[in-house]
């Protein structure tokens, strides 16, 4: 297929489309503090989200995102507004499917931590290759999976502060839901969440790349 650079008018049509993705955020951010089941864990739990656009934002003059990271990315914040909504142990979704299949736990703690590694995963690809800092080689995937774990990572040391400085029980803040090595699922989920986002939208990530050159 052949590749073609975006033009003013392509240009003007993405701003447009992003523009509209952000309304929509803002939508589902007033929505999900409506009734939150929580509002200590609402507010914990959305501020990493804010700060995640946020930053796009801010630093949007100076590095743009291809329109199909900012999809994903909007796509992965409507995934933690919802959990601040209800909290990732109480998704009532995921309680019907729970009680459905007579699992142990709440699993949308699970979806949350594969978003965690799908998304960053492409995020620091793109940005890696369009900056020209490497090639693509095992380096290069051994630098995207270091920050996916360090993304993880940093979210499962933001649980345990939040339980430090609110006092409640950590089986409630962190979503344990009883599994002692819970910590170490999520990370290894947001692990399998970047290796499969490489894999299958590796083709199609490389075509939206094309047309920025």
């Amino acid at each position: 297929m052949r590749s073609r650079t975006m033009n003013g008018k392509d240009r003007s049509r993405e701003d447009y489309r992003e523009r509209r993705l952000l309304l929509v955020l803002v939508i589902v951010l007033a929505w999900s503090a409506i009734d939150a089941e929580d509002y200590f864990a609402w507010i914990m739990l959305t501020l990493p989200a804010v700060i995640y656009v946020g930053v796009l934002i801010a630093t949007r003059n100076r590095f743009r995102f291809t329109y199909f990271v900012y999809v994903l990315v909007f796509i992965h914040v409507v995934i933690l507004l919802i959990g601040a909504k209800y909290t990732y142990t109480l998704n009532p979704l995921f309680e019907k499917i729970q009680e459905i299949f007579d699992m142990s736990r709440n699993h949308y703690d699970r979806l949350g931590h594969l978003a965690q590694g799908f998304v960053p995963a492409i995020l620091a690809r793109e940005f890696l290759l369009r900056k020209g800092y490497f090639k693509r080689s095992k380096f290069f995937y051994v630098t995207v999976f270091a920050f996916v774990l360090a993304v993880s990572a940093s979210w499962e040391l933001l649980e345990f502060f939040a339980v430090v400085l609110s006092g409640r029980s950590s089986q409630y803040i962190l979503s344990l839901q009883g599994d002692v090595l819970d910590t170490q699922k999520d990370m290894l989920m947001a692990f399998i969440g970047a290796a499969m986002s490489l894999a299958f939208l590796g083709r199609m990530h490389d075509r939206w790349i094309s047309q920025e050159r």
